[in-house]
């Protein structure tokens, strides 16, 4: 992220990536559909006085007219989106022509994605659900060139590990 472009960030949270493109000089335009996470990250950037905004919006659905941003980027985020190719839609819709993407996804078999998987089959066996489907493989090459192709946006994927660290698992839920 460079100083003075237009950043979307799609399923921001607590703004994360937000923040840290702000800090950067990017405008920064964020989107998520929790307001109670949205507040969290619009106090966090006052307090550091960024230049973000922070709106309600889902990934298949996103408030911004077209071209809003120079760079797309989702953290973690538009992975939970219900209907990828909608999703996909729409970050290419705000991209403006020549933008850049940058998406992140948990890798299945990984400790969070596992985590994940659990808390949806137990919430499904709760409610006396069918089991739910996997997840998009927003992880794998191919299927994203195919997500993409039609759009004639070039795909590349990189793996790369997190460390989660905290004195104990409670700490580290604290933090």
């Amino acid at each position: 992220i460079r100083e003075d472009e237009r950043v979307v960030d799609v399923g921001c949270g607590t703004g994360n990536a937000a923040l840290l493109a702000a800090e950067r000089g990017a405008t920064v335009t964020a989107i998520d559909p929790a307001q109670r996470l949205l507040d969290v990250a619009a106090t966090q950037a006052s307090e550091r006085g960024l230049d973000a905004t922070f709106e309600v919006g889902e990934a298949a659905a996103i408030p911004l007219p077209d071209a809003s941003g120079d760079v797309v980027i989702s953290v973690f985020g538009a992975i939970f989106a219900p209907d990828p190719k909608a999703a996909a839609r729409e970050m290419v819709r705000v991209l403006a022509p020549e933008g850049r993407m940058l998406l992140s996804a948990w890798i299945p078999g990984g400790p969070i994605s596992e985590a994940v998987r659990l808390t949806r089959e137990t919430v499904a066996e709760i409610l006396g659900q069918p089991p739910p489907a996997p997840p998009f493989a927003w992880h794998e090459e191919s299927v994203l060139r195919e997500l993409f192709g039609p759009f004639d946006l070039g795909v590349s994927l990189e793996e790369h590990s997190i460390s989660f660290t905290a004195p104990s698992p409670e700490e580290f839920v604290e933090r």
